[in-house]
């Protein structure tokens, strides 16, 4: 099922393992986007880590960040994807 979250959060840590990004985030904030489930109010409080494109790495040298966060999985093991924001 698609969803994501106009999520606000604190950058804790950035590292890159076989060219992938993760980054950890501190989830302070998490609104509903759009008419997509919103998984992600759970996390309010607590870090979670998240891919990122390589070209979006610049974006997370800031202390808080404004991003879409994605989720894929169960409650057996998730996935977080960032990307973002489209300002339209």
């Amino acid at each position: 099922m698609p969803n994501s979250s106009d999520v606000y959060a604190t950058v804790k840590e950035k590292k890159i393992i076989n060219d992938i990004v993760y980054v950890t985030l501190h989830i302070n904030e998490a609104k509903d986007y759009k008419s997509m489930p919103n998984f992600i109010k759970d996390q309010i409080g607590k870090d979670v880590i998240v891919v990122v494109s390589t070209d979006d790495l610049a974006y997370f040298n800031k202390d808080n960040v404004n991003v879409l966060l994605s989720v894929t999985g169960d409650e057996r093991g998730q996935q977080y994807t960032a990307e973002i924001k489209p300002w339209i």
